[in-house]
């Protein structure tokens, strides 16, 4: 599927370089775009209505945490680098559940997510891929659940499949 409303992507996105440092004034820029599959796309769309639909008690439950459970602080720390937060925190999870970010959250685009933040999220997910199992996150909470559906669904994007 090719998306009309993907930003392109310069190919030196992440370098800490320039474009007015490698091209010369002949040089024409490279545009890449990138497809997202329809199975990736359902995917989203999916976690996004997960999410969206969840109560607003249900939220308020999750926020009651002091000590949140490993597993559901791994998921939020992938959701506040999703939204491009450098130093995630349980006080910034709240306050993304409990405010206008929640929204934002729902409506952003994988194309949208930087680059450095998209390798953040992987690394969490890599580093700690038991907590966003469905199955194992199910047990903490049905919220966390629900985010880190939202996770996955991006992550899939990102590498063009469904998986």
């Amino acid at each position: 599927m090719f998306r009309d409303d993907a930003r392109p992507d310069l190919v030196l996105q992440g370098s800490p370089m320039i474009s007015t440092d490698v091209l010369r004034e002949d040089v024409s820029l490279e545009v890449v775009r990138r497809t997202v599959t329809e199975a990736a796309a359902n995917s989203l769309q999916e976690a996004r209505k997960s999410v969206g639909g969840l109560s607003a008690g249900y939220i308020k439950e999750i926020m009651i945490f002091k000590n949140p459970p490993i597993p559901l602080l791994h998921v939020f720390s992938a959701i506040l680098s999703l939204m491009g937060h450098k130093e995630p925190s349980w006080e910034s999870v709240e306050v993304v559940l409990s405010g206008p970010e929640l929204p934002k959250l729902i409506a952003l685009e994988p194309h949208e997510v930087s680059w450095e933040c998209q390798l953040a999220v992987q690394q969490m997910v890599e580093e700690h891929a038991e907590s966003f199992k469905h199955e194992e996150i199910s047990r903490c909470s049905l919220v966390g659940a629900a985010f880190a559906a939202l996770v996955r669904a991006f992550l899939a994007c990102w590498a063009g499949d469904s998986g």
